[in-house]
């Protein structure tokens, strides 16, 4: 696996459904400064995965 999974649980969304076991998969590049400042959050198309965006 070339990615990292945070859990967000299940998560109510507007509708007031519940999307259960939701979470988010993601890749970090570099490191963090002390700051916290450089820190750039790049989404990919729904269903892609970040080895498949162009850039």
């Amino acid at each position: 696996m070339n990615y990292d999974i945070f859990n967000l649980r299940n998560v109510t969304l507007q509708s007031g459904e519940t999307l259960p076991n939701a979470f988010l998969a993601y890749k970090t590049y570099g490191k963090m400064n002390e700051r916290k400042d450089n820190v750039i959050i790049f989404p990919t198309a729904l269903g892609d995965q970040h080895d498949q965006t162009n850039g």
